[in-house]
This record gives C-alpha cells, sequence and structure tokens, in this order.
C-alpha cells in the first residue's frame, strides 16, 4: 500500500482543528505516568451512582 504520508497528516491536522505534528504525537503515542501513591480506599459519594478512589503522581519536568 503506498500512502502519502504527508496528505494523510494535513487531513487528520485539518479534522482536529490544525493541530501540529508534535501535538498529534502525544495523542497517538502517549507517555506512561507512573502512579507515585495509589490510595485502596474505594468509596461511594453521596448522592452518586460511581465509586472514586485517589492516586498521586509526581511530575517530571520533561513532562511540562
Amino acid at each position: 500500500m503506498n500512502k502519502n504520508y504527508r496528505n494523510l497528516f494535513e487531513k487528520i491536522a485539518h479534522r482536529y482543528g490544525g493541530v501540529d505534528l508534535e501535538g498529534l504525537e502525544k495523542v497517538l503515542c502517549p507517555i506512561l505516568i507512573p502512579i507515585h501513591f495509589l490510595d485502596k480506599n474505594i468509596v461511594n459519594l453521596p448522592r452518586q451512582s460511581h465509586y472514586c478512589a485517589t492516586f498521586t503522581i509526581k511530575i517530571q519536568d520533561e513532562w511540562k
């Protein structure tokens, strides 16, 4: 299959409001962010049908 990748990128960029190549790469190839602390308490808040839990991460300079 012979693809014109520039044409494909231009179509995708136009479809998503002029996204640049770096932005598209961040969506298609996300980084894995390790969880620093996981709170294993799962709670159901009043008047809500779903459950929730919390976690924390350490922000790395390269992610900014």
